[in-house]
């Protein structure tokens, strides 16, 4: 079940980028603009993730973690 899961959110990720990028395209007349805007933003959220996780600590408010210890 869980093989058949990532199977599905594999295939709908790549989907999902090829329906941007024909949509990119779409509205901006080139193949090259489109792949730079697509891949703009997965890079964007990867450097933002990666400059919070040195300081994931004290990168959440206190409130949000202390919420977070009481779930556990």
């Amino acid at each position: 079940l869980i093989d058949h899961v990532i199977d599905t959110v594999q295939r709908n990720l790549f989907e999902g980028g090829l329906l941007v990028v024909a949509v990119l395209f779409m509205f901006l007349g080139n193949l090259r603009a489109g792949l730079i805007v697509a891949l703009a933003i997965p890079l964007s959220m990867l450097f933002a993730f990666s400059g919070m996780l040195p300081h994931a600590p004290t990168s959440f408010p206190e409130y949000v973690m202390i919420f977070m210890k009481q779930r556990t």
